[in-house]
């Protein structure tokens, strides 16, 4: 199987190319998020996994 190769052809089960979407859910506890958002988001600071500096 090949894709076309002009991004007009694509189908989607959404219909044509510009119905393309995302969805986004929000899993994370509530304070947790408040800490990183905190600690490494507004101080733009890299954080490592455990969500500290």
């Amino acid at each position: 199987m090949s894709l076309p190769t002009s991004p007009t052809r694509f189908r989607l089960a959404s219909g044509a190319g510009y119905t393309m979407h995302c969805d986004f859910f929000n899993a994370w506890p509530v304070a947790e998020m408040e800490r990183r958002v905190r600690d490494c988001i507004r101080p733009i600071i890299k954080c490592g996994v455990s969500g500290t500096p």
